[in-house]
């Protein structure tokens, strides 16, 4: 095999790996912070217009300004939420087919098909996806942003593109989102204090743009109503930490292999440094390591040894292999996508006035199959806020979507598991079904001990003509996927 047909097997193999991904990405419904963006252009957003009226446009920056982020693709989303689902769709895959074909550049392996099979791997597994990178709300700022980042800092170290041009494009990417513009900014400077070479106009006019960006949503603090400021050192999510591993394992080998860095080699880095700072300083969800999960990825890619890991047929066949399960990987989870597309499409279309409950099929998280790493995101009908959401979207006015499982249409007191440790809490069909209590905090042992947590509580009406509750845990925690059999559970009185 030659180079160049190396080069052609990683170029068709990262299009068909990002393609099979979009379909997914298009198949997707809207929900949660989607729908927070059709937030004041609600008529638009239903009767299916591709522009909202400039009012309500207006109306929606302004409430940006004072209650959110004002990044740029926060001020883009009331209109990207109004294309059909396929145009972002389409976007967030060639972003991702610019990332395999960018990371092979940086990584040095463009003509190793072996080695991107293992990076696209390490992508499906290690890239924030199970945060609900499959909203279009969270591809713009942790996929298109992280993208052009790397890209920016290629340019970089390679001493390509103009002062005008870096300052420009660093000044976007700073609008866009400051958590890859400062991991950039800090990779700029330390490199410049490293290498004599990257001194240069370049350089400056680069880490000011990033600056004037990462500045311009800084600003919008002084004219924030809600009085929004830094956020404080915290815990706020310590699943984040798993999501870590690349970045440690990259200073890891950079500190072991720092003879042989080089200056590509010293930016990854010092990236990934910067990025997990920022990541432990914010720690308020997986997707914040976006950019420093690819500097850490493309890092160690480019730390594997030069020569072939194997004999070149030995070679290709494995990188067959890697890359066909990797692809099947993509395929089951924009299958994944498409069900509860299709669950999503039945529960609207029943919540119509009249509808007391609706009776219908829900994929729950513990039910995914677990060769999808949490991919796409599950069960926003069983949590009290995406549920808010999609009531407040789609709900006749004044009105609530009230949707449990349909195993639950058959429960009966009479024939269902008493749980140990509760008055009025039965097991049902894998299901905690409540007696009317007044609360929805609930202690509960599903393996780990008593647990006190708040539950998603939703009413229906069960073949004896009862009111009943569907309890379900409103949050994940450590023994979550134990939740379709409580040892024990009981509400607590307040």
């Amino acid at each position: 095999m030659t180079r160049r047909t190396a080069r052609r097997i990683v170029l068709i193999a990262s299009m068909a790996l990002a393609a099979v991904a979009a379909a997914g990405f298009a198949l997707f419904p809207h929900i949660a912070d989607d729908l927070y963006s059709a937030n004041f252009i609600r008529d638009a957003y239903l009767e299916g217009r591709l522009l909202p009226d400039a009012a309500d446009y207006v109306a929606a920056l302004r409430h940006i300004l004072h209650t959110n982020h004002f990044r740029l693709c926060n001020l883009l989303m009331p209109l990207i939420i109004l294309l059909p689902r396929w145009i972002p769709a389409l976007i967030s895959g060639a972003a991702l087919a610019a990332l395999y074909l960018l990371a092979a550049r940086i990584g040095r392996f463009a003509d190793r098909p072996l080695r991107l099979g293992i990076f696209a791997a390490a992508l499906a597994a290690a890239y924030p996806w199970p945060d609900q990178l499959y909203l279009t709300s969270f591809q713009l700022p942790y996929l298109w942003g992280p993208v052009a980042a790397l890209w920016m800092l290629s340019l970089l170290w390679r001493g390509r593109g103009t002062p005008a041009g870096l300052a420009l494009l660093g000044w976007a990417i700073g609008f866009w989102h400051e958590l890859p513009a400062g991991a950039l900014l800090a990779a700029a400077l330390a490199a410049a204090v490293r290498y004599p070479a990257m001194r240069t106009a370049r350089t400056a006019a680069a880490a000011a743009g990033l600056a004037g960006g990462v500045a311009t949503v800084a600003l919008s603090f002084i004219y924030n109503s809600t009085g929004g400021g830094f956020v404080p050192p915290a815990i706020h999510s310590a699943s984040t930490f798993v999501f870590l591993v690349p970045a440690v394992a990259c200073l890891i080998a950079a500190a072991v292999c720092r003879r042989r860095l080089g200056r590509a080699g010293f930016c990854l880095a010092a990236a990934t440094a910067a990025s997990t700072v920022l990541c432990v300083y914010f720690c308020v969800g997986p997707r914040i390591t976006a950019f420093g999960t690819l500097c850490a990825l493309c890092g160690l890619m480019r730390l594997l040894p030069a020569r072939q890991l194997m004999p070149r047929r030995a070679s290709l066949a494995a990188a067959a292999v890697v890359i066909a399960a990797v692809a099947a990987h993509w395929t089951a989870a924009t299958v994944m996508c498409a069900r509860l597309d299709a669950e999503n499409r039945a529960i609207i279309a029943a919540a119509r006035p009249g509808v007391a409950t609706i009776y219908a099929p829900m994929t729950l998280r513990e039910d995914a199959p677990a060769a999808l790493l949490g991919k796409p995101y599950y069960d926003w009908w069983a949590h009290s806020r995406p549920r808010s959401v999609m009531e407040w979207m789609y709900a006749p006015a004044g009105g609530h979507i009230y949707v449990v499982p349909r195993e639950l249409r058959t429960f009966s007191p009479d024939s269902a598991r008493l749980i140990p440790g509760s008055v009025g809490m039965w097991l049902w069909e894998g299901h905690t079904v409540s007696a009317p209590v007044g609360t929805t905090l609930f202690t509960a042992d599903y393996g780990l001990g008593p647990v006190t947590r708040w539950y998603c509580a939703v009413p229906f009406t069960a073949g004896d003509g009862r009111l009943y509750y569907w309890v379900h845990p409103d949050g994940l925690s450590a023994d979550f996927y134990g939740f379709h059999n409580p040892r024990s559970i009981d509400f607590v009185q307040q």
